[in-house]
């Protein structure tokens, strides 16, 4: 546990820099005119040094860190700090130049990246801790089911929209006119996809890891078999229901007994829903 402390204040003095860095910088020093100066480098390292010593405080005092820090406000709140030096980055670039900019921009996605790999090195020690307590794991490979014809037309569309509109931008303005078609393009991309990539899932006695990370079972309402799809009902947002395409699935047979195991059949209705839960619900209906 030493060790993660350890590794966490460091990663989170990574963030404190590039989040707060750019900025702190500009304000001390001055614009990012050219490359870096001495002085911008200064008070980026002042930021990391600072910013890990108190997060090793901080660290400390946590009981188990890497429960705490692997998912809700204390990993979600850095990432959406470091999202405020990226958008600010916008508006910079039009007041202040590209190269200050940039800066604000490469720091905002370093900290987003930063505050990532906060909540992954703390998953890393729950699967760790989920594997070893499991007198019994079953291990799969399946695909998300595909989605409906109707919904991969809404995106075949949008991305042929999207690349129209960021042609016309590219023509008659320039790069960052063609960011926001860009987004949107590429949202629009993963329906395309889904349903085409195999994954492997691990079925544990304390919960599903997945690429994502460890999903205790608590936070899966229960499980359906169609003849079409395995379907497991998440009751927190933004995971919800999980669908594999039934082909798809490794040895069904061993992994629904596994299922059976630990959660019950049918959609379940968990009690006291949060306010994400009741949100998801409404998105979904």
């Amino acid at each position: 546990m030493l060790a993660l402390r350890n590794r966490l204040a460091l990663v989170l003095g990574l963030w404190s820099a590039a989040t707060l860095g750019p900025a702190a910088a500009f304000a001390v020093v001055g614009p990012f005119d050219g490359a870096p100066t001495a002085a911008h480098a200064a008070v980026l390292a002042v930021l990391f040094t600072a910013g890990a010593l108190v997060a090793r405080l901080v660290v400390g005092r946590i009981r188990d860190p890497a429960t705490r820090l692997r998912e809700g406000l204390e990993l979600g709140g850095p990432m959406a700090l470091s999202a405020i030096p990226l958008l600010a980055s916008f508006v910079v670039f039009f007041e202040v130049g590209i190269g200050t900019a940039l800066a604000l921009g490469v720091g905002g996605v370093v900290g987003f990246l930063a505050a990532f790999l906060v909540g992954y090195l703390a998953d890393r020690v729950v699967i760790g801790r989920a594997r070893s307590a499991s007198e019994r794991r079953v291990t799969f490979a399946a695909s998300k089911r595909p989605p409906s014809g109707a919904r991969l037309a809404v995106a075949g569309v949008g991305v042929a929209a999207a690349a129209v509109w960021g042609a016309l931008a590219l023509r008659d303005g320039s790069a960052l006119d063609a960011f926001v078609p860009a987004m949107l393009g590429l949202s629009q991309l993963r329906p395309l996809f889904r349903g085409r990539v195999r994954r492997r899932y691990e079925i544990t006695d304390r919960g599903l890891i997945n690429r994502v990370g460890h999903l205790p079972w608590e936070k899966f309402d229960g499980f359906v078999v169609t003849d079409d799809a395995l379907v497991l009902h998440g009751n927190v947002w933004p995971f919800g229901t999980v669908a594999f395409d039934r082909e798809s699935v490794d040895d069904l047979d061993e992994v629904v007994a596994a299922l059976d195991r630990h959660l019950p059949r049918g959609a379940g209705d968990h009690e006291d829903p949060s306010l994400l839960d009741n949100f998801r619900t409404v998105l979904g209906s």
